[in-house]
C-alpha cells in the first residue's frame, strides 16, 4: 500500500506498508467439501517525514498468522448426482447450485511499535464470516470440463476483535465472531459502528472474463460501491486441451493458471482508488 509523498519534499521516498504471505491449505472432499488454510506474514511499514530540513525514515516489523475454515455444500450433486442435458445436440452440460460457508481470523501476532516499545499498538485482529451462492453451467468437450458460466452471490461481515482500555492501558480480545450478528449482518446485510459488511455478485464466462460489482457498509461507511473486472488463462488452456494430445500442454492447463484483475472502490467520488493484482497459481494435484 503506497501513501505517496510527504508534502514539502518531493525528494523523499514513498511511505508504505507491506508484507509476504506464506500459506498452506487442506481439503477433504467426500460428499462435502471442508477446507482449511494456515498464513504467515512478514509485514513491514516505512513512514517517511520531513522536519526541520532533515529526512527522517521510521520502521517497523511485525509477524502474524491467519487461519480460516471453509464448508462446501455441492447441493445439486447430492440431490442428483447424474444431472445433465445436451447443448448444441452433442455437448454435455451439468449444472450445479453451491452454498459455501466460511470462517477466518486474520493478524494474529503480538504488537507492534515504531520507536517506543512502551507505545505500541495491537495489531488489527479481525474475524471474518461469510457464506456464497453459487450457480451455473459446465460443459464437457472431450474428456475436459470447462465452466461454461458462473455466478456467484457473496455475503461477509467482519469485526476487529480488539479492545484497548486507554484507563489502565490494556489489550483484550473479543471471542470468535466478535460483534458479528448473523442474522442482521449476514442475512440483511445492515453493517454498524464496530461491523463491516461486504456484499458482491461475480459473472464468470468460459473461465476467462470476469465481472464483479458490490458494495460495502459499516465502520463508517454507507453503502459504498465497488466494481471490477478480471482475464484469466484458464478457460482458454482448458478449451485447448480438449483438442489436443501433447502430454506437456495438457499437464500445463491441469495446474496452471494466470490471471490479471482491477478493482475500483469509491467510484466518481473524490475518494476513488483503483487496485490491481496479478495471480499466478500451480494446482490441481490430488492424493
Amino acid at each position: 500500500m503506497d501513501y505517496g509523498l510527504f508534502y514539502g519534499n518531493p525528494t523523499l521516498n514513498d511511505s508504505y506498508d507491506e508484507y509476504n504471505a506464506y500459506g498452506f491449505g487442506v481439503g477433504l472432499d467426500y460428499y462435502i467439501q471442508i477446507s482449511a488454510g494456515l498464513s504467515y506474514k512478514s509485514i513491514r511499514s516505512v513512514l517517511q517525514g520531513y522536519s526541520l530540513n532533515t529526512t527522517k525514515s521510521i520502521e517497523a516489523d511485525a509477524s502474524t498468522m491467519d487461519y480460516g475454515l471453509l464448508m462446501t455444500i455441492p447441493v445439486t450433486k447430492l440431490i442428483e448426482p447424474d444431472l445433465h442435458f445436451n447443448v448444441l445436440q452433442s455437448i454435455p452440460a451439468m449444472p450445479y447450485f453451491n452454498i459455501s460457508m466460511g470462517y477466518s481470523q486474520l493478524n494474529i501476532g503480538k504488537e507492534i511499535y515504531y520507536i517506543d516499545p512502551a507505545q505500541s499498538d495491537p495489531l488489527p485482529r479481525t474475524a471474518r464470516l461469510g457464506y456464497t451462492l453459487s450457480a451455473g453451467l459446465d460443459i464437457k468437450l472431450n474428456n475436459s470440463i470447462l465452466r461454461a458460466f458462473e455466478y456467484d452471490f457473496i455475503a461477509e461481515a467482519d469485526n476487529i476483535l480488539v479492545q484497548r482500555n486507554w484507563t489502565n492501558n490494556t489489550v483484550n480480545y473479543q471471542g470468535l465472531t466478535g460483534d458479528i450478528i448473523f442474522g442482521k449482518n449476514l442475512i440483511e446485510l445492515k453493517g454498524n459502528d464496530n461491523v463491516s459488511v461486504h456484499k458482491g455478485n461475480n459473472f464468470s464466462l468460459f473461465e476467462t472474463v470476469e465481472f464483479m460489482i458490490g458494495r460495502f457498509d459499516g465502520n463508517g461507511y454507507q453503502q459504498e460501491k465497488a466494481y471490477g473486472y478480471g482475464i484469466r488463462a484458464k478457460g482458454i488452456l482448458t478449451f485447448l486441451k480438449a483438442y489436443t494430445s501433447d502430454r506437456i500442454f495438457n499437464y500445463i492447463a491441469d495446474h496452471f493458471d494466470i490471471q490479471y484483475y482491477t478493482s475500483t472502490l469509491f467510484p466518481e467520488d473524490v475518494r476513488e482508488s483503483k487496485l490491481y493484482g496479478l495471480s499466478v497459481s500451480f494446482g490441481g494435484y490430488e492424493f
